[in-house]
């Protein structure tokens, strides 16, 4: 045991306002946890067993507050994924369908669903809280598609960003529909205790108009963000957006989400002077320092998120900005952890530190 209180110990006091060991950390380095074992990304996502056992070797090294997996809600709708060796799953084949057939989308009950990768996500997730949650070990955490990203998927996201402005009907029914889908399949979790966090990179101002967002995502979010609080209503749920969201922080906020996860390429002291007596920042040590930074580079990228954060109403949990590259020097990662445990050990106070990191100065030149 490296820290004085147990993950979930220490959460449920950081919640409640109790005293703390530290602050949590949100680090899960999902796409570079099989390098402790060996094993490629494919194999990642596609063998549960060895998904569970790299997951367990990042736990056992680093002590994670939390860890991570997908929930699959079993909805088939005809699109196809492919798994590169070392890379993210991608939509491989999508579908067009008409509106008739988006209305008869039904969904099957995930905990009877007998296709295989449902009863896998199944497989990996009591794994995981059999071997970690049960035990204070670690919190879980479970995917949930945004409805907006996954419209983008299901249809293509060329086609889908032109029917914004062609077909803003067509539009407003697949994610309504999707959104109706991903809460159906959520109740399978209710009584689970886990942290939900939804990804909605689609949805961010590098790829639409904040009008477009208000309009096409944020009311469809919202009733997401409504219904995981619905499902596990003990624990904060968190809203991650890759790319610039600095146009609609608010609106992000307005969706009721607990907690957002930010880009670290653009202004944490920003988005805590603006939505930080709101909800929660999550972040931003950046992906690309643990990549090609130095041991003092990622250390001082932790130590800026957790300054530039500081003072807000409701505290900021550090961790990272988007998933770290695989090829990111494990030594990195060590500096890391070691450095949270110094730097995030409270109580807190950044008032004295020397902290200009490489992300920071990316914002001071934009």
């Amino acid at each position: 045991m490296i820290d004085d209180m147990r993950p979930r110990e220490r959460k449920r006091a950081f919640l409640e306002g109790r005293d703390i060991d530290r602050l949590p950390g949100w680090y899960f380095p999902e796409n570079y946890c099989g390098n402790l074992t060996g094993i490629t990304m494919r194999e990642y996502y596609l063998d549960p067993a060895k998904q569970i056992e790299a997951i367990l070797a990042t736990h056992t090294r680093w002590e994670l507050d939390t860890v991570q997996t997908m929930f699959n809600i079993g909805l088939d709708l005809g699109t196809e994924m492919e798994f590169p060796e070392n890379g993210y799953a991608v939509t491989s084949k999508t579908i067009d369908p008409t509106e008739k057939e988006i209305e008869s989308w039904a969904l099957d009950d995930p905990r009877t669903n007998p296709a295989p990768a449902v009863r896998t996500s199944w497989y990996i997730l009591n794994e995981l809280i059999d071997k970690l949650g049960e035990t204070e070990k670690a919190e879980i955490s479970v995917m949930v598609p945004g409805p907006f990203t996954m419209a983008s998927s299901t249809i293509g996201t060329e086609r889908f960003l032109k029917k914004l402005i062609r077909d803003p009907d067509y539009v407003h029914l697949l994610v309504g529909k999707l959104t109706d889908l991903i809460i159906e399949g959520v109740q399978a979790l209710r009584g689970y205790d886990v942290i939900f966090w939804t990804g909605d990179p689609i949805a961010s101002g590098s790829m639409i108009k904040p009008d477009q967002y208000r309009t096409f995502a944020k009311p469809y979010m919202t009733r997401i963000v409504n219904a995981l609080k619905d499902v596990v209503p003990q624990n904060e749920h968190m809203l991650h957006m890759c790319g610039n969201t600095t146009k609609i922080w608010e609106d992000m906020a307005d969706t009721g989400t607990q907690m957002i996860n930010i880009d670290e390429t653009i202004d944490f002291a920003d988005a805590r002077r603006r939505v930080g007596d709101r909800t929660r920042l999550v972040g931003h040590v950046a992906p690309m320092t643990m990549l090609i930074g130095s041991e003092e580079d990622v250390i001082n990228d932790l130590k800026a998120s957790i300054k530039d954060a500081w003072g807000a109403k409701r505290m900021l949990i550090p961790g990272f900005g988007d998933a770290p590259p695989m090829a990111s020097p494990i030594k990195n990662f060590d500096a890391l952890f070691a450095a949270h445990r110094k730097y995030a050990k409270w109580p807190v106070d950044p008032t004295g530190w020397d902290s200009k990191a490489p992300y920071q100065q990316k914002v001071t030149e934009r």
